[in-house]
């Protein structure tokens, strides 16, 4: 899928032959750049700034839903917890701003909830879901400096635990 210099291209690898296909293009020529991406029952997920899209490997198609994104964001940390997706942190367009926000998206119902806010501020952050609990890692903080440190958002308790990180 797209990146910076975005052309709303889509294109799928195949490891086994070493090659890549043309697939259906982004609908309405949206250009994502730094937007992660996730995967719930065979569909992948997209959010631009406001936009939630899905596309179906399977037949091709893509789909954009109706709610709009409550904070409008790029370079976000992304999981799935329970077969909702959360989007992490991030920063405001165009202003780099980092962010301290979770939202929490349920694509069979199509709607948009707000949970626990991170501890930190922080953009550029990777994450990643294991078992029950998302990791948020590295990223940068409102003073663009490089974080060490970890945190994990458990979903039943809706709550965030800090790690640091020691290099040895």
């Amino acid at each position: 899928m797209s990146g910076i210099g975005a052309t709303g291209i889509n294109e799928e690898y195949n490891p086994a032959t070493d090659t890549w296909t043309t697939k259906a293009p982004m609908p309405n020529g949206i250009e994502i750049a730094d937007l992660p991406a996730t995967v719930v029952h065979g569909f992948i997920y997209i959010f631009d700034y406001y936009e939630t899209y899905s596309y179906s490997p399977l037949t091709d198609t893509w789909n954009r839903y109706l709610s709009e994104k409550p904070t409008m964001r790029s370079r976000y940390g992304i999981g799935v917890l329970n077969d909702h997706i959360y989007i992490i942190g991030g920063s405001v367009p165009a202003v780099g701003i980092p962010l301290d926000v979770n939202e929490e998206y349920d694509p069979a119902t199509d709607a948009w909830t707000t949970v626990s806010q991170m501890p930190s501020f922080r953009t550029g952050c990777g994450a990643a879901t294991i078992g029950n609990k998302i990791y948020v890692i590295g990223g940068r903080d409102p003073w663009w400096t490089y974080l060490g440190t970890n945190e994990e958002f458990t979903f039943e308790q809706d709550t965030y635990r800090y790690y640091i990180h020691r290099k040895n």
